[in-house]
């Protein structure tokens, strides 16, 4: 299988089936050090639709290395939406994806949720300034926005976490695990 999602959510996939999970930041952080021209990552200054345009063909090559060894991975994190529908038409029944996302809820409410996470979790947003934390629920609800019209393209699920997070996870995981 060829799993594609969010932190969250590859750790309880993880926790339920063993299976292996990368997600698309350290993908960013590693690829960042290992060639710093390719210009990647939150501190480049790229759209996230940036990153995910210069990510892709190194997932791709992951997703295809993996599913030739036949080895389960779940690719976590923000995918180009062509990205998956590649993984999906290459790799048949050997690729499960979705996406997830806050297409329905607000910006405002987008970046209470991450400072609450923040604060009780810690994370990338930590120590930073409170306007990239704007920044990203603006992009994460565009983001979302343009995940929810791919997976209709595409033909495959998409689940809005923005009412019920928990319960939208379950889902995920249930679906991935299926």
């Amino acid at each position: 299988f060829f799993k594609m999602m969010t932190s969250q959510v590859a750790r309880q996939f993880n926790s339920r089936t063993g299976i292996s999970h990368v997600s698309t930041a350290d993908l960013y952080y590693m690829l960042g050090l290992a060639a710093p021209q390719l210009r990647l990552g939150w501190d480049s200054g790229n759209s996230w639709r940036e990153n995910r345009l210069r990510l892709a063909p190194f997932a791709s090559e992951l997703a295809r290395v993996r599913v030739a060894q036949r080895n389960p991975i779940l690719i976590e994190g923000e995918l180009l939406p062509e990205t998956v529908g590649y993984a999906l038409t290459e790799f048949g029944a050997a690729a499960r994806g979705c996406f997830i996302g806050s297409a329905s809820g607000t910006v405002e409410a987008k970046a209470q949720r991450l400072r609450d996470w923040r604060e009780a979790n810690g994370d990338w947003l930590a120590g930073k300034p409170p306007e990239l934390t704007e920044w990203a629920a603006r992009e994460c609800v565009s983001a979302s926005v343009e995940y929810r019209e791919a997976a209709k393209a595409l033909g495959i699920p998409y689940f809005d976490l923005s009412a019920d997070f928990d319960g939208g996870v379950e889902a995920v995981v249930e679906f991935l695990a299926g």
